[in-house]
């Protein structure tokens, strides 16, 4: 019986060749290739069974869960002239940062600008999917269609900040006027009847529900708040919704599919666009993150998905980048991934987790001992780990 993993990877644009037709060298030119990936998981298989609510998805007549999720490909024309190296580059909520960050091409999410070169002058093949189940589509972003669990209902925290509108092209909020704004919920509300919104002008301020602040659903997926008419709040304060919500995302699943997108590519022979006349061309593959996508990689390693279905290494390395000491709040029941604390919002997520260190210590608080990189030691698929953090993330 089938255990899951990759069953279909459809290929639905490809384009040859790129970035103008530049030959990159001895690499020479590369091609672009995009569309979908269809995965299945066994919620009983051993490396599956910590996924948050995977045993409790629909299956398909095998007992499997299914999942969908975008995937883009940046290739040697002839994979023979590339370096065998694959860097996944773990989407920042859907959008794709390695060509600016390490090419210095315009940031503009998709990789049409090959930038200085830099990746492939060295042959290098870049893979990019989704793997958030709540990115909205649009304006290019890679997402994914995970399962949700119907019939679940559970109390949501979100937090929403009046000048954040716009900010970082992910923001929450929708201003109306200067007394009202609109901010999007990440779950549908259950029920109405039981929410709750307080505002507090600094994080460790008391929550306070001063005269004129008010509340309304436009929908079970919007809340239309007005500011209090009291003096002493103003658009940096942080207003604070609770409601019962429904209908979960198995958020968990993002995970299992990086980590087996990257091992089809890496070992399969059958329907693998890497591996022409069934001989895989990939020896080693490399994860890069930057900020939220960097989170994604530690928590990855720490949850065991840095070892496939079959045991094999999924990556050789890892490249963190501005992820500071964090986790993610990705594999939790009612999962906010896009949230993280920072000096003025979002205390009260679960991104500060511990461990907190690459090595394995012990906590003199919590008497706990454990390390990130614990797990895959164990199991002999440690990899190794450049971590870069800026004077920012030390603070």
């Amino acid at each position: 019986m089938s255990v899951g993993g990759v069953q279909r990877i459809q290929v639905t644009e490809q384009e040859r060749p790129v970035f103008g037709g530049t030959e990159f060298g001895a690499v020479g030119p590369y091609e672009r290739l995009h569309g979908a990936i269809f995965g299945e998981l066994d919620p009983t298989h051993p490396r599956n069974v910590g996924i948050v609510n995977l045993d409790r998805a629909a299956r398909n007549a095998l007992g499997l869960v299914e999942y969908q999720s975008d995937f883009r490909i940046l290739k040697p024309l002839d994979l023979d002239r590339g370096n065998g190296c694959l860097v996944y580059d773990v989407p920042n909520r859907g959008n794709q940062p390695i060509m600016p960050r390490l090419n210095s091409a315009p940031d503009g999410g998709h990789p049409q600008h090959a930038g200085n070169g830099f990746l492939m002058r060295r042959g290098f093949t870049v893979v990019w999917s989704g793997w958030q189940g709540d990115v909205p589509p649009g304006a290019d972003r890679l997402t994914a269609r995970l399962p949700i669990i119907p019939g679940i209902t559970g109390m949501v925290r979100e937090e929403f900040i009046a000048e954040n509108t716009g900010l970082l092209g992910d923001s929450n909020i929708q201003e109306l006027s200067e007394e009202r704004f609109v901010g999007s919920l990440v779950y549908p509300v259950a029920d109405p009847g039981g929410a709750r919104l307080t505002v507090r002008q600094r994080e460790g301020d008391p929550r306070v529900t001063p005269a004129g602040l008010a509340w309304r659903l436009v929908d079970d997926r919007h809340v239309e708040i007005t500011r209090p008419s009291e003096p002493g709040f103003d658009r940096g304060a942080i207003y604070e919704f609770i409601y019962r919500a429904r209908d979960p995302i198995v958020m968990g699943i993002g995970f299992a599919a990086i980590r087996d997108i990257v091992s089809f590519l890496r070992y399969e022979t059958k329907d693998n666009p890497l591996a022409p006349q069934e001989r895989p061309r990939i020896r080693h593959a490399l994860g890069f993150g930057i900020s939220q996508s960097g989170r994604v990689l530690r928590d990855l390693v720490y949850l065991g998905f840095n070892e496939d279905l079959a045991g094999r290494q999924v990556f050789d390395g890892i490249l963190p980048v501005m992820a500071g000491s964090r986790r993610t709040c990705v594999n939790w029941q009612f999962a906010q991934a896009g949230r993280y604390s920072r000096q003025h919002e979002d205390h009260s997520y679960g991104d500060d987790q511990f461990p907190f260190s690459y090595p394995t210590l012990s906590d003199p608080v919590s008497g706990r001992t454990d390390g990130i990189l614990q797990r895959a030691r164990d199991a002999g698929v440690c990899p190794r780990v450049l971590h870069l953090d800026t004077e920012s993330d030390l603070w």
